[in-house]
């Protein structure tokens, strides 16, 4: 196979492993659990800076952590105006609208994934 295949499988293939990025359920319940500390922080009007993410989330990895009226968006991958992460909405009464952007996608635990398609 030639070089030039090479670089663009090897970005597909992270590409795919990030986005299929699986949580236990002990993960999960830590997210959440930690996440109620963020929604009773009332100095974090957007973004949350990465020395104030808790041990569950800076685990991930994230590219960036945001918080809005909703609930905490944990920004896993983005592209232009698509993006995909963890949510974790601030009412554990949180139904998701079919069709709606950003979708949802229960994980356990009031622990969603999101896709925002732009």
């Amino acid at each position: 196979m030639s070089n030039i295949f090479l670089l663009p499988l090897g970005i597909l293939l992270l590409f795919i492993s990030a986005c299929s990025r699986t949580l236990s359920s002990e993960q999960t319940l830590q997210l959440s659990n930690e996440a109620l500390a963020i929604f009773s922080n009332s100095e974090f009007k957007n973004e949350i800076p990465s020395k104030s993410w808790p041990a569950s989330i800076k685990s991930l990895n994230p590219e960036r952590v945001y918080i809005k009226t909703d609930g905490i968006y944990i920004v896993l991958s983005s592209s232009y105006v698509e993006e995909d992460g963890i949510f974790i909405p601030k009412s554990k009464n949180f139904e998701s609208q079919p069709g709606s952007d950003p979708s949802y996608t229960l994980i356990s635990d009031n622990v969603f994934k999101y896709h925002i398609a732009g």
